[in-house]
């Protein structure tokens, strides 16, 4: 039995050697870059991420927020027709 997200992961993996390849011309065999290459590239793609990541926190932390006023929205309503 395959684990669905580690299919789908695979998959992405294989698209984005594929498209690499046709966008450079080169795989990650590469012998033009060092260790040192490498790390900067990994570091980059690593700060990106986190980037992302900013985005999708402070999205996230709005949504809640809108939640939960919404929520108390609705309990002051429900207590203002209680009481009226």
């Amino acid at each position: 039995m395959e684990d669905p997200y580690v299919e789908s992961v695979r998959k992405k993996l294989l698209e984005r050697s594929r498209v690499g390849m046709a966008k450079y011309g080169v795989d990650l065999t590469r012998p033009d870059l060092d260790t040192l290459d490498w790390l900067i590239h990994a570091q980059e793609e690593a700060m990106d991420m986190s980037n992302y990541l900013e985005v999708l926190i402070q999205r996230e932390q709005q949504r809640i927020l809108l939640t939960d006023v919404m929520t108390t929205i609705d309990e002051v309503t429900d207590a203002n027709s209680i009481l009226n």
